[in-house]
């Protein structure tokens, strides 16, 4: 049973994320930080759109 260790404790792989090349174990806040300015991108984006659409339409 010499291969227990090994088995049990892997050499932990490199945590990187393909979208952000920042990601690395201890920046799990940066993380949280990165995923919620994503959303609100995408939100401003989508209300942007939205209102956009509306001074269009308003012409």
């Amino acid at each position: 049973m010499s291969g227990d260790p090994s088995v049990l404790s892997p050499p932990p792989p490199p945590r990187l994320c393909p979208c952000s090349g920042l990601y690395t174990p201890h920046s799990g806040m940066l993380n949280i930080i990165m995923s919620k300015m994503l959303l609100l991108t995408i939100s401003f984006y989508k209300y942007s759109e939205l209102l956009f659409s509306l001074i269009y339409n308003l012409k």
